[in-house]
């Protein structure tokens, strides 16, 4: 992995992003939009404590939930041209993203200063960066063997993806030992339900003529209220929990691939 630092080298130096404002990156956060926060109030020797954190993590990546991801990814390796830039200046709630970069490959973006936002208790970061590290590098993999669809893709296709993209990287990254959890207490068969009845919903509506307002709410916003990713983690674990709790079902799901996870959902709901 690739790791560009200037836009948080130039922000640590000289107190300000004016110098570096056109980065490609502020017109990448959400398509066709110019977008940069501004940073009053900025805990700087909290951010500089980040950012050594972020790149010892990057330089000796182990995700969460090792044997998990090592079902779903079997031998697959991070990509040696991957990009990860460490920036300053998106606003919320965009704190870590994979977009398309300059070059034409799929780059890895962390706002440091958003993620330091996550906790005052310097102690809690290391696990909270490498969470992030552990759902955005699974996107990067994930994407090279089931590429995003081209943005005039129907809605109902880009679901399927983010379903099956964002799944796995919320499972992964949800928290160390996610298998430990109780998945079906009563809150968990709430944000289930209401995350299953969301997605079929959106499918029912016309769903081409609100196509960007179904995406962005199946994938952004509050945690529980994406529906499309969270309706994906917990399909993963229902199929698990259908398969007997066997392990290697991780695997043959990643192999079947978005249609197959995207049917279970159906079936499970008619």
């Amino acid at each position: 992995m690739i790791i560009d630092t200037e836009i948080i080298d130039v922000y640590l130096e000289e107190k300000s992003l004016n110098s570096i404002k056109d980065h490609w990156i502020f017109t990448s956060i959400v398509e066709g939009k110019y977008l940069m926060d501004d940073l009053e109030n900025t805990n700087i020797d909290k951010l500089r404590y980040v950012y050594d954190i972020v790149l010892e993590k990057i330089k000796n990546f182990k995700p969460l939930n090792h044997t998990l991801w090592k079902e779903f990814f079997q031998d697959a390796c991070i990509p040696e041209y991957t990009y990860i830039y460490l920036i300053v200046g998106s606003p919320y709630p965009f704190d870590a993203m994979v977009r398309k970069s300059p070059l034409g490959s799929n780059a890895i973006i962390l706002d440091l200063n958003r993620i330091s936002s996550y906790t005052d208790d310097i102690n809690r970061l290391s696990e909270i960066v490498i969470s992030f590290l552990t759902h955005e590098i699974s996107h990067i993999i994930t994407n090279e063997i089931y590429p995003l669809p081209c943005k005039d893709a129907s809605t109902t296709d880009i679901l399927k993806h983010i379903v099956f993209d964002e799944g796995i990287a919320h499972l992964l990254s949800f928290k160390e030992d996610v298998l430990t959890l109780n998945w079906y207490s009563a809150d968990m068969i709430l944000h289930r339900k209401n995350s299953y009845d969301t997605l079929i919903s959106e499918l029912n509506t016309n769903n081409n003529t609100y196509k960007e307002s179904i995406l962005e709410r199946a994938n952004s916003g509050a945690f529980w209220d994406k529906f499309g990713a969270i309706s994906g983690l917990f399909a993963i674990i229902d199929y698990y929990n259908d398969t007997n709790k066997d392990i290697t079902s991780f695997r043959s799901l990643f192999q079947e691939g978005p249609d197959f996870l995207f049917d279970f959902i159906i079936n499970k709901c008619i």
